[in-house]
């Protein structure tokens, strides 16, 4: 089972529902995708900064948070490890999940509606849209 993971409250309640329908035998598989090109958004309109630390700090951070998962994970008996990707996040996730042969992708959302859902999305929306291994959406 893939579980994305953000530090988020409702990343935690993907985990959380991870863990606990986790069956004997099944490891679940944390990661967090750092997306670079974001990054380098300031770039885009001109303002010169080095990406560098951001970069440097995304990445420690989606360690700490994949970390936090997998002992977790581990603390309640179940079999996890963490990674961190790069790249666009939601192709990211179900790469990810195909790589391992993962049955299933656990995530949380944040069950955004009207205008805050136009300006910020929905990566588990993305997800479930485009993968095609089953979906389990977490609000």
């Amino acid at each position: 089972v893939t579980v994305p993971v953000d530090g988020s409250e409702t990343a935690l309640r993907g985990v959380a529902t991870a863990i606990a329908s986790a069956r004997t035998g099944t490891a679940l598989h944390f990661c967090n995708v750092v997306d670079i090109a974001v990054v380098g958004l300031g770039r885009g309109i001109g303002a010169p900064f080095d990406p560098l630390p951001i970069v440097e700090a995304s990445e420690d951070d989606a360690r700490r948070v994949c970390a936090e998962a997998v002992a977790l994970a581990e603390k309640n008996g179940v079999a996890a490890d963490g990674k961190v990707l790069y790249g666009a996040v939601a192709p990211g996730i179900i790469r990810y999940a195909k790589e391992l042969g993962s049955d299933t992708i656990v995530i949380g959302t944040h069950a955004r509606h009207g205008i805050s859902r136009l300006v910020f999305g929905s990566v588990a929306e993305c997800v479930s849209a485009i993968s095609d291994i089953p979906v389990v959406a977490v609000p």
